[in-house]
């Protein structure tokens, strides 16, 4: 007689099978990233966070917990919810932001640059009015005040290359670069009248234009004044030629005109003069024109107008100040008005950055074009423009006055007064070698 199997023995199969499709259904959810979330109740597929800061090597905490890695890193399967997200690296300031995680998707804070702490350096004394550099960050132009008159001088290679004296006190208004960066044209006043002057870099020169309607033509200089269209090239060549007296202003195959018993001005192609723009009422004149579109102004007015669509589009905007930031896909303009900081996008009316009590004196773009600067009357502040849980703020410097700002490669130059010293100021974004590229995914780790 067969010798019966032990009855825990005949059920040890069952048991493994039933453990198997209990567990293995588990598993495999598991490993697709789905978690029980004890807060909701429910089983869901989690998400994936990526973090990267410039410099890396930065501690990372979420809603408080510190995590076992440094940036960059990549941390999956988080429950989806809110997480407070900052990092922190020694002698740099924190970052701080409340982050979505949403099931099945990827969360980004991975192009963040952390703000080193330092001192800025006196590099030039006196009283300073204006800095300002050009396009290609070659030097830096101050206008400075000595003995009741103005004087301007070059700084590059950290030393003074050129000084000039002009016969007056001067207030610069804003400055517009020829293409190469070589001339600008410098609208001011002078004994409060309204004047513009034509600026060379190198060797420098300041020159006053008759009273018109001036702008560059890629690098060559083009107005109008009561009589005569002008133009200077960039060899230095002098024209002057007699203008209908309709027109207001032109830029190559486009003219502005004022036809007769019409209040508004008309933007006419002049290779087919039966089309035109009627502009809103103002005194327009051209400010640079591109192959996608047009921008006018009229002292602080400023019109865009978009030549991809059909019929154009335009966009108006109220600013002192316009800073422009090309990129491969579009011109971003930063604007400046009074308290108030706005971002102006091509077919897109001006969106507020941001807005405050006090008059926002300078500001600027960081070249990487996720961050801007700007200044009040004592404090410097960077702000990126990443808007998910509003944009961070991080003042950098502090100064007992502060008449202007301006970027030059990582360096930024301040006018202004510190520890009753008056001069030029030098604080930099970045400490020597600490520049690291962003995006690689070094860390990864499950949670």
């Amino acid at each position: 007689m067969p010798k019966k199997i032990p009855f825990h023995r005949r059920m040890m199969p069952w048991l493994f099978t039933l453990i198997f499709l209990v567990f293995a259904p588990i598993l495999v959810f598991y490993t697709a990233g789905y978690r029980w979330n004890p807060k909701k109740g429910i089983v869901e597929k989690n998400g994936t966070v990526i973090l990267d800061t410039n410099p890396r090597g930065a501690d990372i905490f979420m809603n408080g917990q510190l995590m076992k890695v440094t940036t960059p890193a990549t941390l999956q399967n988080i429950a989806p919810g809110t997480y407070t997200i900052k990092f922190e690296k020694p002698g740099y300031y924190p970052w701080e932001k409340t982050l979505p995680v949403v099931q099945e998707r990827v969360a980004f804070a991975n192009d963040i640059l952390l703000w080193p702490i330092m001192e800025p350096g006196l590099v030039a004394e006196g009283e300073i009015q204006k800095v300002f550099t050009n396009q290609n960050y070659d030097f830096l132009i101050a206008l400075k005040m000595l003995n009741g008159k103005s004087q301007l001088f070059r700084y590059e290679r950290d030393k003074i290359a050129e000084t000039i004296n002009l016969k007056e006190a001067i207030e610069i208004k804003s400055v517009t670069w020829d293409r190469s960066g070589e001339k600008a044209l410098v609208e001011g006043t002078a004994s409060s009248t309204a004047k513009t002057w034509l600026l060379v870099a190198d060797p420098l020169n300041f020159s006053e234009l008759t009273p018109g309607k001036y702008h560059f033509e890629r690098s060559e200089m083009a107005g109008m004044d009561a009589e005569y269209k002008v133009s200077l090239n960039s060899n230095g060549a002098f024209s002057k030629v007699r203008h209908d007296n309709q027109i207001v202003d032109s830029y190559d195959d486009l003219v502005i005109k004022k036809l007769p018993n019409e209040e508004n001005l008309i933007l006419i192609l002049a290779t087919n003069a039966e089309e035109g723009l009627i502009l809103p009422r103002g005194q327009w004149q051209f400010f640079t024109v591109n192959n996608k579109e047009i921008v006018l102004k009229d002292n602080d007015k400023w019109l865009r107008i978009s030549t991809e669509t059909n019929p154009y589009t335009t966009t108006q905007a109220t600013a002192k100040c316009i800073h422009e930031l090309v990129s491969s896909r579009e011109i971003n303009y930063l604007l400046v008005q009074d308290n108030e900081l706005l971002l102006w996008r091509n077919l897109y009316d001006p969106e507020l950055l941001h807005r405050q009590s006090e008059p926002i004196v300078s500001a600027g773009w960081h070249p990487d074009g996720l961050n801007i600067y700007f200044a009040t009357k004592t404090e410097i502040r960077m702000m990126d423009l990443d808007n998910r849980d509003g944009r961070n703020q991080t003042t950098i410097a502090n100064f007992d006055e502060i008449k202007d700002v301006v970027l030059i490669d990582t360096d930024l130059f301040i006018a202004g007064k510190k520890d009753q010293k008056a001069g030029v100021w030098k604080l930099p974004l970045v400490k020597q070698n600490s520049i690291s590229p962003l995006g690689a995914l070094d860390n990864a780790i499950n949670f």
